[in-house]
């Protein structure tokens, strides 16, 4: 490779770069806390969602909740993909008000939710849906890596008029 190829090689990257990222269709919105993530275009149901509270390390046993903030009522299924690859749902059919910021803990259904192993960074899907899903944790069991992940929320959410998808992660020791 010549000095004069050399040279142009940054500008030709930077192209390339370009070009792949117009043609993605993921927004990064940073909320207070955590990452909001839209895997596809849509319309934007879901403001804010994370790890509420200051911290994003935990325990095993550690409590822990997010804070979502919607456009619109509806009703939100949390999954989480855990670092061994395994999908689980921490809690289906959460009924959340427009324009509020609900707290997702447990409390709503008289339960609380504890961080488990394995260690790692466990990421955390919010799926909005219009209406109640009634889908239980049958279309996630047995799901594993992020596209079983997402195919999983797909089935759940596709029959609907409006959906979003949100994520934040939170590691555990």
């Amino acid at each position: 490779m010549n000095a004069r190829t050399h040279a142009r090689l940054p500008f030709l990257l930077a192209g390339v770069l370009t070009l792949l990222l117009t043609s993605c269709t993921v927004t990064y919105v940073v909320p207070e806390n955590g990452v909001v993530i839209r895997p596809e275009p849509g319309p934007v149901v879901i403001e804010r969602f994370g790890v509420f509270g200051d911290q994003s390390i935990f325990r095993d046993g550690d409590e822990i909740a997010f804070a979502i903030r919607t456009r619109q009522s509806g009703y939100v299924t949390l999954s989480v993909l855990l670092p061994d690859g395994h999908v689980r749902v921490v809690a289906s059919d959460i009924p959340v008000r427009g324009g509020q910021t609900t707290l997702l803990d447990g409390s709503s259904f008289g339960s609380r939710f504890l961080v488990g192993p394995p260690s790692g960074y466990h990421r955390v899907r919010a799926a909005f849906t219009s209406g109640p899903t009634g889908s239980g944790t049958a279309v996630f069991e047995g799901r594993s890596g992020e596209a079983g992940w997402t195919t999983a929320i797909r089935i759940v959410i596709d029959p609907f008029p409006v959906t979003d998808v949100a994520e934040t992660e939170f590691y555990v020791r």
